[in-house]
């Protein structure tokens, strides 16, 4: 699964520079931001959770916007 997401997050990256088609750029950039502000969210909310991991607070902050509940849940 963390495999997936961190080739959704390539694909946002790579679209940003404009080197995917337009209509699946679009698309990649609208869910890339939307996940950025879930993620960011799911951060603040669930800052106990990822405090038991013991994890440096901005390894923390990295992997929570890279795979988000996944980070701390698995």
């Amino acid at each position: 699964m963390r495999n997936l997401i961190l080739v959704f997050w390539l694909l946002s990256v790579v679209a940003v520079f404009g080197l995917i088609p337009e209509p699946v750029a679009v698309w990649l950039k609208i869910v890339a931001a939307f996940l950025v502000l879930a993620h960011l969210i799911e951060f603040f909310l669930f800052q106990k959770a990822i405090k038991i991991k013991g994890d440096s607070g901005v390894k923390s902050f990295a992997m929570t916007m890279l795979y988000g509940v996944f980070y701390f849940k698995f």
